[in-house]
């Protein structure tokens, strides 16, 4: 089964700490890397660089794991936050335009490489679904 892989890399102040010899962003890069690797041929690659703002770094996906790779290596790690709607919007944008012009691939897998940082995700589990009430 074809599927389209859309990878969420984390690229946030929080991602230069160091654990060992490692940043976490190299460890992302790293498992970002291995997504891409481990994938059978015919899967398609979003590549998405993650921080105050959410970029499709090559703007449509690629089946080509030699580009996608490249593109993983293009993101650098940045001193800014990370907004989580930001790359909700990007994610789905790119899911929607390649269901309409892939619609062989049968199936998405989407993966956001991250360290989880509190500041990030907290705010998304408290702020009230689109179209709620929040009284």
């Amino acid at each position: 089964m074809r599927t389209h892989r859309v990878i969420v890399i984390d690229q946030s102040f929080s991602m230069a700490t160091h654990a060992g010899e490692s940043s976490r962003f190299e460890r992302v890069l790293s498992r970002s890397r291995q997504i891409v690797e481990d994938a059978p041929a015919g899967d398609a690659f979003t590549v998405v660089a993650w921080s105050d703002r959410a970029d499709n770094i090559l703007g449509r996906p690629t089946f080509d794991a030699a580009a996608a790779l490249a593109a993983i290596e293009s993101i650098e790690q940045l001193d800014t936050v990370a907004d989580l709607a930001a790359a909700v919007r990007t994610v789905d944008t790119a899911i929607d335009s390649t269901r309409k012009e892939f619609p062989g691939l049968s199936r998405t897998r989407v993966a956001f490489i991250s360290d989880l940082g509190l500041n990030t995700w907290s705010a998304a589990l408290t702020k009230p679904a689109s179209g709620e009430n929040s009284k």
